[in-house]
C-alpha cells in the first residue's frame, strides 16, 4: 500500500481498483470513443501501427513483407528504417482497418467479375 508523504493517509483497496506506476493522463469519452490527452506523435503512431501489423502477421503466420505492404497501402510510403521490429498485440482499430481493406479488395474483385451487387444509394 502507498502512504501519502504529506498526511500519512493509507488508501485501502477497493473492488476493481489497483495502483500502478506511471504517468497520469486525462481520459475523455466513453467506450471506444475514449481519447487520451497525451496523443502519440505521427511518427510514434506510424511505428505502433507497423508493429501491430507485424503482430497480426505473426498471429496468422504471414511473412513480414505482408506488414510492409499493408503499411505502404495506408501511408503511401515505406516504413521508416528506425522503427522497432518487435511485434505487438494489434489494437481493435488496426484489426478493423485490415478487415476494411479485405472487404474493399473482395468487392473490387467481385465488381471486376461482374458479380458485385452492392447496395445503391
Amino acid at each position: 500500500m502507498k502512504v501519502c508523504p504529506n498526511c500519512g493517509f493509507e488508501a485501502k483497496p477497493q473492488a476493481n481498483v489497483f495502483n500502478a506506476e506511471g504517468n497520469l493522463s486525462e481520459v475523455k469519452g466513453r467506450g471506444k470513443n475514449k481519447t487520451w490527452s497525451e496523443k502519440l506523435s505521427p511518427y510514434e503512431e506510424q511505428e505502433l501501427f507497423y508493429r501491430e501489423l507485424l503482430g497480426i502477421a505473426r498471429e496468422r503466420s504471414y511473412k513480414s513483407g505482408w506488414a510492409f505492404h499493408q503499411y505502404r497501402s495506408k501511408y503511401k510510403q515505406n516504413p521508416d528504417a528506425g522503427f522497432q521490429k518487435t511485434p505487438v498485440t494489434p489494437s481493435d482499430k488496426t484489426v478493423n482497418w485490415i478487415k476494411h481493406m479485405w472487404i474493399k479488395k473482395r468487392a473490387a474483385e467481385a465488381k471486376q467479375r461482374g458479380a458485385f451487387s452492392g447496395a445503391t444509394f
